[in-house]
């Protein structure tokens, strides 16, 4: 090699080490370092797994990520946020999965009754901070039993209000209207408190009707509401029944 070849080639070197200063190339791996260069904070591993191994992965934020993936658009085009695409001749659907262990990642353990599994939060600034006041979220269900293996009882509910009390979550937001794990169907004001096949609620009167097996004999032995007046269905006698200040009252159906 000449002495000019040499001297060219020392330059190119001394170029891509001002031009790439963070990037550090190992044997089968990519690692980016701080400005310091002391700190790791962007790796590819032998496995070809990418990992943004400070605050998490920021996409056009301008700032810390804030959670571990943070993607931010600027733009108010219609192509803007986030795209997932399935593109094969089969009857697959593009897939977003949500996964929920107790344990670790490599090592989990079963989730248990209450855990909540998926969630999904809206998110406005009221010009001091961010506010959660509505939510779609999916749970194991209290009511369904331990989770097992041939056991896993998920209700999904929608959840709204006005203020998210602070940075509580899901704070004061209300269970307005709940799919249940055995297929009941619940809407009510009063967060969740409702039971049966179908309820509706409002600030005037609760309507639900669940089935009962066997007679209804009093009010008291059915879930009643102050100011209210709940309607069951008896399929065992075949009747309509209410209580209405107290005092049941009911009608065969024929």
């Amino acid at each position: 090699m000449s002495k000019r070849s040499l001297v060219v080639n020392l330059v190119v070197v001394l170029c891509l080490m001002m031009v790439f200063p963070l990037v550090a190339f190992g044997a089968d791996k990519l690692t980016v370092k701080d400005a310091a260069g002391t700190t790791t904070v962007f790796k590819v591993d032998d496995a070809g797994i990418a990992s943004a191994t400070q605050a998490g992965l920021g996409l056009s934020t301008g700032h810390a990520p804030e959670a571990q993936m943070h993607l931010v658009d600027l733009s108010g085009s219609a192509n803007r946020g986030m795209i997932v695409g399935q593109h094969n001749a089969s009857t697959a659907a593009a897939n977003i999965i949500f996964r929920k262990s107790r344990g670790t990642d490599s090592v989990p353990a079963s989730a248990n009754s209450g855990d909540y599994i998926a969630s999904f939060h809206a998110n406005a600034y009221d010009g001091t901070k961010y506010l959660t006041t509505a939510t779609i979220t999916m749970q194991i269900d209290p009511n369904g039993g331990a989770v097992t293996s041939t056991n896993l009882p998920i209700s999904l509910q929608f959840m709204t209000g006005i203020n998210n009390n602070g940075s509580s979550d899901p704070g004061n937001k209300t269970d307005r209207f709940r799919l249940t794990f055995n297929g009941n169907v619940i809407a009510a004001n009063k967060g969740g408190a409702a039971t049966g096949d179908v309820a509706v609620g409002d600030t005037n009167g609760h309507f639900y009707v669940p089935t009962v097996a066997g007679s209804v004999t009093s009010c008291a032995t059915m879930t009643t509401y102050t100011g209210h007046a709940p309607i069951w269905i008896d399929k065992t006698n075949f009747k309509v029944c209410s209580c209405i200040s107290g005092a049941l009252k009911c009608a065969t159906m024929n």
